[in-house]
């Protein structure tokens, strides 16, 4: 009977350090899946421009990992949508820059520690006044974003390959990222109103 039990028992033990040493070895092999994403834009005046209402749009990947953000909530080569709030003299001003109609999402890339930067003239998108005004301008805050491009992707040790069901597939659906911005604050002297984009 006691000798029943010892057999029993070494093999419990051993069944633990198998499924232990398994365990332990397949954590290693598998990359981590990052879902951690962080964006800042910063908004700042485009000193190089003769046109007062002219900004530089910048959006930073603070992550760690590559984020692929949706290009239709960024400007692009000075077009832009109704991304941002901008006040004339304290009063929320209208959008009347170009109304865009797209057949999906479209995905860029910014690699850890990247920025993407871009021109916005804001007299062209927003119903601005002839004359010196304060204005205030800040980005509406939130961008639709993933970390993978739909791939899965895995870290594994090339004398050990992974079963189907040991892939670890990154973050494959965008969502709603709220993006950290600053509120460019100057004073303008519009002598000129130029045409919507």
């Amino acid at each position: 009977m006691i000798k029943k039990q010892l057999i029993t028992l070494l093999a419990l033990t051993s069944l633990c350090f198998v499924g232990c040493g398994e365990s332990s070895n397949k954590k290693s092999y598998l990359s981590p899946t990052e879902d951690n994403i962080e964006l800042e834009v910063s908004l700042e005046q485009n000193t190089s421009s003769k046109y007062p209402l002219d900004i530089i749009f910048k959006l930073t990947n603070l992550s760690d990992t590559t984020v692929y953000y949706d290009t239709l909530r960024v400007p692009e080569d000075g077009d832009s949508l109704d991304t941002f709030y901008v006040y004339e003299d304290g009063t929320l001003l209208r959008y009347k820059g170009p109304f865009v109609i797209t057949d999906g999402i479209h995905f860029a890339s910014l690699d850890p520690g990247e920025t993407f930067s871009a021109p916005v003239a804001l007299d062209k998108i927003y119903k601005v006044t002839k004359g010196t005004h304060n204005y205030k301008v800040s980005y509406k805050g939130s961008i639709e974003a993933k970390t993978s491009d739909g791939k899965t992707e895995v870290d594994s040790s090339p004398d050990t390959p992974l079963k189907p069901d040991e892939l670890a597939p990154k973050d494959h659906t965008s969502r709603e990222v709220n993006a950290t911005s600053n509120t460019l604050e100057f004073e303008a002297n519009i002598k000129k109103v130029r045409e919507p984009y």
